[in-house]
């Protein structure tokens, strides 16, 4: 969880990753932590702070507040959705993109998609150009490993992406589930919330059969008991 605050970070700093990690760890090793795909010892932790120019107290003042941030957002995405207050979320889709434009930031460009997206379930109409869109593809097809990021711009994008696409995504969250349910529980839960979507969103996209079938591997796993919930959300 703390390695995509600290890419984030990097990113700002307009670090490479061979740059961040230089006499410290590997690059591999630095992106397989960043996504959240493995740990990384004490020491080198606090040397990669040091690279980026941020003392320990600092950095975990900057992850409480960028986790409340985020949360925040896609909380009032959902209750917008509720309210069915399609001009606030237009609203909030064009302050993002603009701002997403302004700064080429992934992560803006994540939340600018995820207000389309919120937005699109409410009126059908996709307000993105086909130029945002292609960056938000790529930026998806760019992770090779899932991490909370990636999981939550796949799960706030179902509407608006393709079928292919969808199914390609598809096959690499089941891939990675076992995987991901060792590493953190919270992102073994965001995957099944994106597996899910992605099913309702090819049900909403008339792939009828392709649905069917994702349907009937996902109903093949066993859940643990206090995530019945999916169980009960996938059988519906």
């Amino acid at each position: 969880m703390y390695g995509q605050y600290f890419k984030r970070l990097r990113n700002y700093k307009k670090m490479t990753l061979g740059e961040a990690a230089k006499d410290i760890t590997s690059s591999p090793a630095l992106s397989r932590w960043e996504n959240g795909v493995d740990d990384i010892r004490l020491k080198k932790f606090l040397a990669l702070l040091d690279r980026v120019d941020i003392t320990p107290r600092e950095f975990f003042a900057y992850t409480e507040v960028q986790g409340n941030l985020d949360n925040s957002y896609y909380d009032e995405l959902q209750l917008l959705v509720q309210q069915k207050d399609g001009q606030r979320l237009h609203q909030i889709f064009l302050r993002q993109i603009s701002s997403f434009h302004q700064t080429k930031d992934p992560d803006i460009l994540g939340k600018a998609v995820a207000a389309a997206n919120s937005y699109f379930s409410l009126t059908k109409i996709n307000c993105l150009t086909d130029a945002d869109l292609k960056s938000f593809k790529d930026l998806l097809l760019d992770s090779e490993y899932l991490d909370f990021k990636s999981l939550r711009f796949l799960e706030n994008s179902v509407y608006l992406i393709d079928c292919d696409l969808l199914i390609s995504y598809n096959s690499k969250v089941i891939h990675q589930l076992s995987h991901l349910e060792q590493v953190d529980y919270e992102l073994y839960l965001n995957a099944w919330t994106a597996l899910t979507n992605i099913v309702f969103s090819l049900i909403q996209q008339k792939q009828n059969s392709v649905a069917s079938h994702i349907l009937n591997q996902l109903l093949t796993i066993d859940l643990p008991q206090q995530m019945a919930a999916f169980k009960i959300r996938i059988v519906f």
